[in-house]
């Protein structure tokens, strides 16, 4: 017995008497009632700027509360910049990654490493691919690695604020869908 949340979305030409009765099928094959506990409420008027926006409209609602409303979706595919930041994105989360999992002593030619939290000495074969004390789990790595790990990340939140203002952006022109926001009891 649990309580299932469906959200689906679909292109404005879909009838809305189409996307109740595609919910209505949906909830009497899995729901335990035999369907939806309440009628859906159709909000399609009611135009949000981003496909967010709209669930986050539909999710605060109150509970059992059925619904259809719409929202603007840019086709962001066809944006040269919003490909050009996605790529950018996931470059910098490779480099993050490589530079974070990357062990940092196997290289290094002293036998013993010192954690400068708790000023223990580390067997390096007995680090092997960590990078953390194992007394007192402190980053042992030296600070110009740490900064660097920060400044990507710093970059990588960044693009990401440049990103989402670019999608708002394109969703203003975008096409309009449907959000069905449904629950039951399974």
């Amino acid at each position: 017995m649990g309580h299932e949340i469906i959200c689906w979305d679909y292109p404005k030409t879909t009838k809305i008497t189409d996307i109740c009765a595609d919910a209505r099928e949906y909830a009497s094959r899995y729901s335990d009632s035999g369907g939806l506990y309440e009628s859906i409420t159709d909000l399609s008027y009611k135009i949000f700027p981003s496909y967010e926006e709209a669930k986050n409209f539909c999710y605060s609602q109150k509970s059992y509360w059925n619904g259809i409303v719409s929202y603007r979706q840019g086709d962001y595919s066809k944006s040269k910049q919003w490909v050009a930041l996605h790529e950018e994105i996931i470059m910098l989360r490779e480099k993050y990654n490589h530079l974070q999992d990357q062990p940092h002593f196997t290289e290094l030619t002293s036998q013993f490493v010192g954690c400068t939290e708790c000023g223990s000495k580390i067997n390096r074969v007995k680090l092997g691919r960590r990078n953390v004390c194992p007394v007192c789990c402190a980053d042992l790595r030296p600070k110009t690695v740490l900064n660097k790990l920060d400044k990507i990340k710093k970059d990588i939140d960044k693009v990401k604020e440049d990103l989402v203002k670019l999608e708002k952006k394109l969703d203003e022109t975008g096409e309009i869908r449907l959000l069905i926001k449904f629950e039951f009891h399974v």
